[in-house]
Formats: C-alpha cells, structure tokens, sequence
C-alpha cells in the first residue's frame, strides 16, 4: 500500500525470510543395543527380527516396508566429540566422526539441530573443502517430536586431528562467527553422552509413508 501524499512513510515489517528446503524427513527409531550383540551371524539375525517387527507393526498403519538388511556393506567407527563442559552441546551442535574400518576412510559432520525450522536454518554452514555435502532435514524422534537438522559433511585426511575446537571450526568456518564466544584452544574430547558406537552400514531397506 503506498503512502498518502505529504505523509510521513509508514514504516514496514522486514519481510520474512523464506524457510530453507527441507529435503528429508527421517524418523528415528530408539533401538536397545544389548539386543545387537554378537559376531556378524548374531547381529545380522537381531537386524533380521527387528526389520519384521517393525514391518508388522507399521503394516497395522498402511505403512508398507521394502527391501532387507541381508547384507552388510560397511563398518564404521562413529565418535561424537565435544568439549569437557559441553560447550558444543550447549549450542545446539553437535560434532560426529566417521572411520570406515576397512577402507579408513574418514569424515566430519557438523550438525546444529533446533525445534525451529527457521532457527535451525539461519546458520552458515558451509566447510572449507569443495566436496563436503550440506543438507537441511527434519529428525522425528520419540514420542513425536520434530527437530530441524542442518548440516554438513567433509572427508578428512588420515592424519588429520580433532584435537581441539579450533580444529572444527578451521574445517567449518562459520562455526566461529556462529558462537564466537567458544574457547577455540578447548581440546576436544569423546563425548560419552552420546557415546563412542559401531555403525553396520546395510543392504537398503525403506519405509513408505503413503
């Protein structure tokens, strides 16, 4: 709406800026992980009776499952890290670490996660190498609870150290500008809340919500 001649301006809202895409929803199953232990057999029958549990019941919902976890592809070493006060954590973010046991093949993801959708999407993101992925999703955790996620993944070298937080935020830039208040020369440690954990990396198997 314009102004009226000889008025003085209306002053307007700033406009809203536009909530990023969200490109995947995952919903997160709690699983107890004394029910996994084993060798290879054992864990891949777990998986086995798991996989029908949870087809059987999602199918009481029309909710169909595909594919099997028949076959595993990769074992990975995963450590979250974190600072020995959680300053991390107390920010929303979260640093997770991936070793491929086989190939050693490793990469860092840095994660800020926020109920909201415009919170969580008002973060520079980006790492310092060419080839790291960003992606901005939404977690459904237990009972039903959304949470926006937004991150990015980098490869790292083999001799590459996490030693300290200045070390993620040479690697993810705007970490610095996003909390700047962090003591960069913090060393990093394995963040036991979360835990030190092996991932088995499956055949694909998917869910689809109709």
């Amino acid at each position: 709406m314009a102004d009226a001649p000889g008025s003085a301006p209306v002053p307007r809202e700033p406009a809203m800026p536009k909530p990023k895409l969200v490109t995947s929803r995952e919903y997160k199953v709690m699983l107890r992980p004394e029910l996994f232990n084993g060798d290879e057999t054992a864990f891949a029958a777990a998986v086995g009776r798991f996989w029908a549990d949870l087809g059987a019941r999602l199918a009481r919902i029309d909710i169909p499952v595909e594919g099997d976890f028949g076959e595993v592809k990769a074992i990975r070493l995963i450590r979250f890290f974190d600072t020995d006060d959680q300053g991390l954590h107390g920010e929303s973010y979260i640093v997770r670490e991936r070793l491929d046991t086989e190939s050693e093949e490793r990469q860092v993801t840095l994660k800020f996660r926020h109920p909201d959708r415009y919170v969580a999407g008002d973060r520079v993101m980006e790492a310092a190498s060419e080839t790291a992925k960003t992606k901005f999703e939404e977690d459904v955790k237990p009972p039903f609870v959304s949470v926006f996620s937004f991150s990015t993944t980098a490869d790292l070298d083999a001799a590459a150290e996490l030693g300290t937080l200045g070390d993620v935020a040479d690697i993810f830039p705007g970490l610095k500008d996003a909390v700047d208040e962090l003591p960069w020369e913090a060393p990093l440690l394995i963040d036991w809340v979360r835990e030190q954990r092996v991932s088995a990396d499956t055949r694909n198997a998917t869910t689809t919500v109709k």
